[in-house]
């Protein structure tokens, strides 16, 4: 939990380059996320053409984020005797739940806009990535969507966040500290 997850470290230093077959610019997938995700789903000898929308998907993963909750809560009501539950081991899950909430706060109010240019509303795009000898891509779509898949650093932090930000980023370091203790004192 006190690890950082590095972007960098999610494409394996590879950076692709991209040509927009439409206008004819050629430049690099900057995002570290994308390039992961292309490299999961290659297909060896083959174009693979994607579609780029947007916010695809999240509706449909709106439900799984409460998913851990649920377990969590179900675990304590139906693999416990009412009055055997052990006060220190709820109280460490319930600091290393705190400590989760604030990191994702923290997170999500760090991170930017991942690109920066015009906006070109309605236009379409067709981007060609090849990888390396083994494949290529196509992605297709709105110009807007592709620029917010390929450009820009996944989880690039704001020049200036409050401190509130920091504070919530260092207590949610220090709560997995404090649970370990905590959890020293539960029974066997």
């Amino acid at each position: 939990m006190q690890t950082p997850l590095p972007p960098s470290t999610l494409n394996g230093g590879k950076n692709l380059a991209c040509a927009a077959m439409t206008i004819g610019h050629v430049f690099q997938v900057e995002n570290q996320a994308t390039v992961m995700f292309l490299q999961k789903v290659l297909h060896p000898g083959h174009l693979v053409t994607l579609k780029v929308t947007h916010d695809s998907g999240r509706q449909a993963q709106q439900p799984l984020v409460y998913a851990p909750v649920v377990a969590l809560v179900t675990s304590f009501l139906f693999n416990s005797v009412p009055g055997t539950i052990d006060a220190y081991f709820s109280v460490t899950v319930l600091i290393l739940l705190l400590s989760r909430l604030l990191s994702i706060a923290s997170l999500r109010a760090r991170s930017a806009p991942s690109w920066h240019g015009t906006l070109e509303s309605g236009v379409q795009g067709d981007l060609l990535i090849p990888f390396a000898e083994d494949g290529w891509f196509r992605l297709k779509g709105a110009v807007d969507d592709l620029k917010a898949v390929t450009s820009g650093g996944w989880l690039s932090r704001r020049p200036h966040h409050p401190p509130l930000v920091d504070a919530m980023d260092w207590i949610a370091w220090l709560l997995v500290y404090i649970a370990v203790v905590v959890l020293a004192n539960a029974s066997d």
